[in-house]
């Protein structure tokens, strides 16, 4: 665990927007870019972001991501979603498995699955079995599109070819946590304006309450830490409600003895499982985002990031891990870093 250091002055949340992001540490990994950023922490939601995170992913997720990560997109597409290849690889036999969950859950639910839209999509595990009569998907890993090619995917490359009303569901699997947090709501915002009247938004993530949960997965590439309640906060800023929520994992994480916060709420909130699981709709109060021009909804342009923090990033990642770290604290001291 990587201890807590006060941060001052506090911060507002971007997830929850209470002044309660008191709390910095180190990132919890050692491999770069991300083991030289920090995550900070907000003690009402429990949530926790790496600040400045646009220009840390700039282009990361295009190929570094498949080829650093998932190191499972070399092989051919009729191979790639075979049975055989599944019953050899227990990571894809995974991925299948959950989303046959997810898919189940929606029906469950009595969602159509006949218009549906992947955010985040991978190669198109979930779009592959779910039989829909029309498969969408939004990923930016160039490695994925001869597959979401083989399968007959619409590929959006920017959220604002999305079309509204559309989708009888949108999934979202483990793609959140991938976000820079200024971009969250936003990003929401868009998905939900994408569904039918009375469709569904399901969005997975995995437990990210370091705030007070001693986690061991591993946390690199993700760029916000979701807390029970922080996932909850989010939809319904976004102007979702929720109409189901599940932590999917059993395995229950230990609370650390340094925590910092300490879930209060529903038996989802103070649950310390892991697959966290929301469905949403459409709220009553639920206002579209008005389309734009130029840079998709929920992204920075080039001229809009914090190059200064980029530059400092690359070249922190030359110095040895104690510098780094002082560097770090230091910037962020500035308002270099934010």
């Amino acid at each position: 665990m990587h201890p807590f250091e006060p941060l001052s002055p506090q911060k507002s949340c971007p997830i929850c927007q209470e002044n309660s992001v008191a709390y910095f540490s180190s990132y919890p990994s050692e491999v770069e870019p991300f083991a030289s950023t920090v995550v900070e922490y907000c003690t009402h939601c429990g949530s926790g972001y790496v600040p400045g995170a646009g220009a840390l992913l700039d282009g990361y997720y295009e190929t570094e991501y498949s080829r650093s990560n998932r190191r499972d997109r070399m092989m051919e597409p009729n191979l790639y979603f075979s049975e055989a290849t599944r019953e050899k690889s227990p990571k894809l036999s995974r991925y299948f498995k959950r989303g046959t969950r997810q898919l189940d859950l929606l029906r469950d639910l009595g969602n159509p699955v006949e218009r549906l839209l992947d955010f985040g999509s991978g190669p198109g595990y979930l779009l592959y079995l779910s039989n829909a009569k029309e498969i969408a998907a939004f990923e930016p890993d160039k490695d994925s599109e001869k597959y979401l090619s083989h399968i007959n995917a619409t590929q959006y490359v920017t959220l604002q070819d999305l079309p509204r009303d559309h989708f009888d569901a949108v999934v979202s699997s483990h793609s959140m946590e991938h976000l820079p947090v200024g971009d969250l709501i936003a990003t929401l915002r868009i998905l939900l304006a994408a569904l039918k009247p009375g469709g569904h938004l399901l969005i997975e993530v995995p437990q990210g309450g370091l705030s007070h949960l001693k986690l061991s997965s591993r946390h690199d590439p993700h760029t916000i830490f979701f807390t029970n309640e922080g996932l909850q906060v989010a939809v319904k800023a976004a102007g979702g409600d929720i109409v189901f929520s599940k932590c999917f994992s059993p395995k229950k994480a230990k609370r650390r003895p340094d925590a910092i916060y300490t879930p209060e709420g529903n038996d989802f909130i103070r649950y310390p499982g892991g697959a966290l699981t929301v469905v949403v709709r459409r709220g009553a109060h639920f206002v579209a985002p008005a389309p734009q021009s130029g840079a998709p909804a929920g992204t920075q342009t080039t001229a809009q990031q914090p190059i200064i923090g980029s530059v400092l990033r690359k070249l922190g990642a030359k110095l040895p891990q104690p510098m780094r770290r002082l560097a770090g604290k230091i910037a962020r001291r500035l308002g270099l870093l934010h």
